[in-house]
């Protein structure tokens, strides 16, 4: 019973990120507010250290969100460069960390540790522009899984966000077009 009343808990909860996040898109909030809303949530929710959206879109080159949370979230973000935080960007984008790999990454003070990192690809109209991806350290409570299709809602809630954003974009210019 305790099982199924966490279960039912942690469904609750993710329902009530989704409904959060769907309201800034509909209320049609700029996308870089509605990208930060999907990392902090994602980062709350999954119970990750670092979870960052990474576009290299037209029109919108390098734009990323970026979530932290404890001490480890900190240090890597701070230790990190920015070109390895775009490159698991693009590696989300691209498919290829579609099952959390494990990576030896270096952070403050102390030699490389190993992070599990997942993502997922961000798209605007089925066309991928970026990626959603997480990370935290492999050895923290190594029983617990990655919520795969909890990821890939976050990175689907990116990608409406965008697909909207085009699509009011693309309406206003044609109204507006002489």
């Amino acid at each position: 019973n305790r099982a199924l009343l966490a279960r039912a808990q942690a469904q609750g909860r993710m329902l009530e990120s989704n409904l959060r996040v769907q309201r800034l898109i509909s209320q049609r909030h700029p996308v870089d507010e509605i990208l930060q809303a999907i990392t902090d949530e994602a980062c709350a929710l999954l119970g990750s250290d670092l979870v960052g959206i990474q576009l290299d879109a037209p029109g919108m080159p390098g734009s990323s969100a970026i979530s932290t949370s404890g001490d480890v979230g900190r240090r890597l973000l701070d230790t990190l460069p920015t070109q390895e935080l775009i490159r698991f960007g693009r590696q989300a984008a691209a498919g290829e960390l579609d099952a959390p790999r494990l990576v030896a990454l270096p952070v403050v003070g102390e030699a490389a540790v190993p992070i599990t990192v997942y993502g997922s690809p961000v798209r605007n109209n089925g066309v991928s522009m970026g990626g959603l991806f997480l990370m935290r350290p492999a050895d923290v409570e190594a029983d617990r899984h990655i919520d795969t299709a909890a990821v890939e809602t976050f990175a689907g809630q990116a990608s409406i966000a965008l697909t909207d954003a085009s699509t009011v974009h693309e309406l206003h210019h044609a109204f507006h077009d002489t």
